[in-house]
């Protein structure tokens, strides 16, 4: 179906700006990003910035300072950034090297502690969400920080059925109730 591709296409152009440099000499930093998204925001309406991933931009840190200082630094600093631009502000960050349990032969679930800089993440973040895959074909949802309580409860999570063919999710649930009808 081309013309949903067509209306996926246009929804993103309208709500999306993506903001990259062309420059291989260009290290993107954290003030280089805001500027852009100010200067993106200024051009069209736009609620939410997206960091992705968190580990791409140019660390620049103060003398003296920690990783974890520096962190909790610019978590403060995009928090602010967005109050005052009346924006939501999200940042993927990948966590540090985890080891496998030796029993299960499974990686542990992140939170915002295994994330380089880790107490700040934990500290300062209004959402901590990790995408964990729990096993083939399934995601798993862990919601380790919500600061408000519309933002869910601490420890909850969701589980997700991933059609690997589409990229889409959906709730085992729902995906069962659609075979069940039609007759798979």
């Amino acid at each position: 179906p081309e013309h949903l591709l067509a209306e996926a296409e246009d929804w993103i152009r309208q709500r999306i700006t993506f903001v990259a440099s062309n420059d291989p000499d260009t290290e993107p930093t954290l003030d280089w990003i805001l500027a852009r998204a100010e200067e993106a925001k200024k051009r069209h309406a736009r609620h939410l910035l997206v960091i992705d991933p968190w580990d791409d931009h140019d660390f620049q840190f103060s003398r003296n300072e920690t990783e974890t200082q520096y962190v909790g630094r610019w978590l403060r600093k995009m928090k602010a950034w967005g109050r005052a631009e009346g924006m939501s502000v999200l940042i993927r960050a990948h966590p540090t090297k985890l080891a496998k349990d030796l029993k299960t032969k499974k990686y542990p679930v992140a939170d915002g502690g295994d994330i380089s800089g880790g107490a700040r993440w934990h500290n300062k973040t209004d959402l901590g969400l990790t995408v964990y895959r729990a096993e083939e074909g399934y995601l798993e949802v862990h919601n380790w920080k919500p600061r408000f309580r519309a933002f869910g409860k601490k420890f909850g999570q969701a589980r997700l059925k991933l059609d690997s063919r589409t990229g889409r999710l959906s709730s085992p649930a729902q995906d069962d109730a659609q075979q069940q009808q039609s007759g798979s």
